[in-house]
């Protein structure tokens, strides 16, 4: 076996493209890519082209190549690259079928495929449940410091709500908060009841208002408040905006079953300060610990690579 000093890391997303070079035996990233090239983009070039599907792995492999060379460092015609996210989907490089629950964190048991393109490529499977799925955040937990017992909350767009109980993955739940929260404030009654403010304000008393009251009330109810806050008691767009914010997190929190005793944020920049925050505001009774999710992402790939070796 060839001596081994980095791996490839990449995220291809639906809508997003990252790579990271990185030292195995330090674990650090010495050089990245990022850009909005997602799968999702990539499959649309694809299908324009109107070309046999068995041409398909080759195209996508080729757009991955041409990302490769933006990489700093020397010697990369051998690195191997270990993909995860939507590049195993129906629109990806390769369709996977998920890989099922219960999952160790441990383990890693997690479905993939490998081939050899001038280099081994590996591509990683998503994660299902009974009535749920995942594609890139399995591999972001595999490389958290997971306890034996607590609930894993990766927020984002859809966010992910993942209960480990003795160190499995034993169940995960989607919320669509931040996709809501788009749809409500550009496509809906509310677009002109509500304005982005020049910085999200944590003590803004109408966003902990939201917090606290998505956290106890119905949604499609105190949803519609957002606009009446400002028809009646003439509160800004800003502040309505910080209120809507609010009630949707605070909404999404709420699904914490009440004997928590562990819950693990794994984000980075706002919205992990956004979430900390909110536990602290809503005042929950369980333990609160936080990973930065890229750091994770890139730490779930060196595990596996080392766990296939």
């Amino acid at each position: 076996m060839p001596d081994i000093k980095n791996i490839i890391s990449c995220d291809w997303g639906t809508s997003s493209f990252r790579l990271r070079l990185v030292d195995i035996n330090t674990e650090q990233v010495l050089s990245k890519v990022k850009d909005s090239e997602g799968i999702s983009v990539v499959n649309a070039n694809w299908l324009s082209r109107d070309k046999p599907s068995s041409e398909r792995k080759a195209f996508f492999l080729s757009v991955l190549k041409e990302k490769i060379k933006s990489l700093v460092g020397q010697n990369l015609e051998k690195t191997p690259v270990l993909i995860s996210g939507m590049a195993s989907s129906s629109i990806g490089i390769e369709e996977l079928k998920y890989s099922n629950t219960p999952l160790s964190v441990s383990d890693l048991d997690l479905s993939y495929s490998k081939f050899y393109d001038d280099r081994d490529i590996y591509i990683f499977s998503g994660l299902s449940s009974e009535l749920d799925v995942m594609r890139g955040e399995e591999t972001i937990i595999l490389g958290c410091d997971s306890s034996e017992e607590e609930l894993i909350i990766l927020p984002g767009t859809h966010s992910k709500h993942v209960e480990v109980r003795n160190g499995s993955i034993i169940d995960f739940k989607t919320f669509m908060t931040g996709e809501f929260f788009n749809i409500l404030s550009t496509n809906s009654i509310l677009a002109n009841t509500v304005l982005k403010p020049e910085a999200m304000r944590l003590d803004n008393s109408y966003y902990q208002k939201g917090l606290e009251e998505g956290f106890v009330g119905n949604l499609l109810n105190l949803t519609f408040n957002t606009r009446t806050l400002g028809l009646l008691k003439a509160v800004s767009k800003e502040d309505c905006y910080h209120y809507l914010s609010g009630l949707l997190i605070g909404a999404e929190l709420k699904s914490i079953p009440e004997n928590t005793a562990c819950v693990h944020l794994v984000s980075e920049g706002n919205l992990l300060e956004i979430y900390t925050s909110a536990l602290k505001v809503l005042n929950t009774s369980a333990t609160v610990k936080a990973t930065d999710s890229g750091k994770a992402f890139v730490n779930g790939h060196l595990r596996l690579y080392k766990s296939l070796r």
